[in-house]
């Protein structure tokens, strides 16, 4: 037998397991569901698709986040693969963000208690005058990408974020930078459905509590319910276990 079809048969068994263990998981309204949801998907005006947009875990996260509309996650779905199209996700590559990693100020590292990994953000690294929103906006898509395969290297779904303010100064201060995660923010609401699983956001000062009061009624409630505001880095300790915390915690 050829190591050839031996990796195939491999592939096979390992796919065929996969979805047992996942339809195994389902209650008969959510397999009901995804049936409905997947003919949709097959006859969509998008087809052919890529393996990521047709893949059923990434059905079964548009079902949860629209409670089990079918034609709500198909809609959203939908705008999901049309948005990933348009934008070029699949193109965005290390080197085509290289400015935003090399500064530092976002990168995965550690993990939550959940054991969600964590992209920590440390604002006092983001230089307006050698970026601009648009790059931001890009390399945040890039890192998600990122955090989604280590997350599912983990048997993990969801992503965590420590948005780091602390050490911020006039320097740092970018008037689109709250534009910036607002829009991040819509991203993983509109198109990484279920990806977000909690924002820790720490060192924030009376003008970030003020901007937070008028945005988060914006935000959806489930969305709102994931964005943790911390006072102090020791706040962050009820969060993450000791080995995981960062040495300016």
């Amino acid at each position: 037998v050829s190591t050839q079809s031996t990796w195939g048969h491999f592939l096979s068994v390992y796919f065929f397991s996969r979805q047992v263990c996942r339809l195994e998981a389902m209650s008969v309204d959510q397999f009901a569901a995804e049936i409905n949801l997947r003919r949709l998907v097959q006859e969509s005006d998008l087809c052919p698709l890529s393996t990521v947009e047709a893949d059923p875990d990434a059905l079964q996260r548009f079902l949860r986040a629209r409670e089990g509309d079918t034609g709500a996650a198909y809609a959203m779905w939908h705008k999901w693969v049309l948005w990933r199209r348009e934008y070029g996700v699949e193109s965005i590559t290390a080197e085509s963000v290289e400015a935003e990693l090399r500064s530092g100020k976002a990168r995965w590292q550690g993990r939550d208690k959940a054991g969600r990994p964590c992209c920590i953000i440390r604002a006092r690294l983001h230089d307006p005058k050698a970026s601009s929103p648009e790059a931001v906006v890009r390399a945040g898509v890039y890192l998600i990408e990122q955090g989604i395969a280590l997350a599912e290297e983990r048997r993990q779904t969801t992503l965590s974020v420590v948005y780091d303010r602390s050490g911020m100064g006039m320097r740092n201060f970018d008037p689109a930078l709250f534009s910036v995660a607002r829009q991040l923010l819509d991203v993983f609401q509109d198109y990484y459905a279920e990806r977000l699983g909690a924002v820790y956001v720490v060192n924030v000062n009376w003008l970030y509590w003020t901007l937070w009061k008028v945005v988060s009624p914006l935000l959806s409630s489930t969305t709102r319910a994931k964005i943790h505001v911390l006072s102090r880095p020791s706040d962050l300790y009820a969060y993450f276990d000791e080995d995981q915390r960062q040495p300016e915690w």
